[in-house]
């Protein structure tokens, strides 16, 4: 499978030297557009991101995130910093539908000028179907990408589908299919007899995996997960749990492929596990 994706946020490093040379320190290349799912618990308000320099941090990037009053993620403005101050580099917009499935992605420029956009759709069971990549040509979308997405009767993906636009048609490009293992019916009787969580499964996965921890006694439990760099990304349980078995499902689809961990704390017990996103 290719580590890289269609649906990948362009590289900064491409963006700066073509279009803000003047303002861009490149050492912000690695720092993608980084879209932070909303998630139950803490919303991230500001991701700084410095570079080790002359024996001391730097300011080098950040992303400024704002929420609606339902905690969905709705702009972000990034940045970067040169002569000592923040400069207004890009803003993203997102749009939701009644359901609250993100249906588009809009990036700006500083000055509100469309760059960049992705368009979702998804079926009667909230599953997304359609992913499309478009740049503004200067008077129009151009679409660039598209993924199709198909499930089973569990909603489990089992195809995905990226093609390329040529002008006219959609070509295909790669197929990445998807099978699983069928597992007994869980007993909810069964006694748990120490804290633990299992390794995620699928892994690596696209765009969503399940997770599965066990608590054997009342306490709080919270599960987050991290990016290769250690910075939380998302909150999946954040709760007072009962003795039992749980599974938590995260969906990684606003991320970019990578390597993520997920971190279980509950009373005194931790463990961390990693898992593999590949679009």
């Amino acid at each position: 499978m290719k580590t890289t994706s269609l649906f990948m946020i362009i590289d900064l490093t491409l963006i700066s030297s073509i279009i803000y040379s003047q303002t861009i320190d490149l050492s912000q290349s690695q720092n993608n557009f980084h879209r932070i799912p909303p998630k139950d618990g803490s919303l991230l308000e500001i991701k700084t991101l410095l570079n080790w320099k002359n024996n001391q941090w730097e300011n080098s990037w950040r992303n400024i995130y704002s929420y609606d009053s339902e905690n969905k993620l709705i702009e972000e403005l990034d940045q970067g910093w040169n002569n000592n101050m923040w400069n207004d580099v890009f803003q993203g917009y997102y749009y939701y539908d009644t359901n609250n499935n993100l249906i588009e992605f809009l990036v700006q420029s500083s000055v509100g000028i469309n760059f960049l956009r992705y368009l979702y759709s998804y079926d009667v069971n909230n599953n997304r179907i359609e992913s499309i990549r478009q740049m503004w040509n200067g008077s129009e979308w151009d679409n660039g990408g598209r993924v199709l997405y198909t499930y089973n009767i569990n909603n489990d993906i089992t195809e995905e589908i990226v093609q390329e636009w040529n002008g006219s048609v959609w070509i295909n490009v790669d197929k990445y299919t998807y099978s699983y293992i069928v597992t007994e019916i869980e007993n909810v009787e069964e006694s748990v007899l120490s804290y633990g969580i299992s390794n995620n499964f699928p892994n690596p996965f696209n765009p969503s995996t399940r997770i599965k921890y066990f608590i054997p006694t009342q306490s709080f439990v919270t599960i987050k997960v991290f990016d290769a760099l250690g910075n939380e990304i998302a909150t999946l349980v954040n709760e007072e749990k009962q003795t039992g078995n749980y599974n938590v499902e995260f969906d990684a689809s606003e991320l970019t492929s990578g390597i993520y961990f997920y971190r279980l704390r509950a009373g005194d017990y931790i463990e961390t596990r990693k898992m593999m996103f590949m679009k």
